[in-house]
């Protein structure tokens, strides 16, 4: 039984990709979760993905640019 339970980063193609501040401006904008006891979980997450969604990086998956842009 493997208890491991570590986010693991996929495996990817590109050999150098940089993650650009406005990436994290952007992120910043719309992250202040936790400043309210009236938040919505969901709405914070629905709008890292539509922010993560509009970045394109070649050889890059979705999955991996969310998880590199997580805080």
């Amino acid at each position: 039984m493997d208890l491991n339970h570590a986010v693991i980063i996929p495996d990817f193609e590109a050999v150098h990709f940089t993650l650009k501040p406005v990436m994290f401006d952007m992120l910043n904008t719309i992250w202040k979760y936790g400043e309210s006891l009236n938040e919505n979980a969901r709405q914070h997450l629905k709008s890292f993905l539509e922010v993560c969604n509009s970045f394109k990086i070649q050889r890059v998956s979705n999955d991996v640019l969310r998880m590199r842009l997580f805080p």
